[in-house]
């Protein structure tokens, strides 16, 4: 099993940066996984408003939810 994980860091005051992990979704197919990489960068850039964006990536892990 994939599991399509998402980290975002976005500077929320001149000092802070706040970043968050979470698992995007589950997949089984490796191709279908990778093609929903750069989707998912791209939506949270977007979604991150007014607040710049430190750093973002996603990624297909193997492994299983708990």
């Amino acid at each position: 099993m994939l599991i399509l994980t998402a980290t975002i860091c976005l500077l929320s005051d001149p000092v802070t940066v706040d970043c968050r992990t979470e698992a995007m979704r589950i997949e089984t197919d490796p191709r279908e996984c990778l093609a929903l990489v750069a989707p998912v960068e791209a939506m949270l850039v977007e979604q991150a408003g007014d607040l710049p964006v430190i750093y973002v990536k996603a990624a297909c892990k193997l492994g299983v939810l708990s």
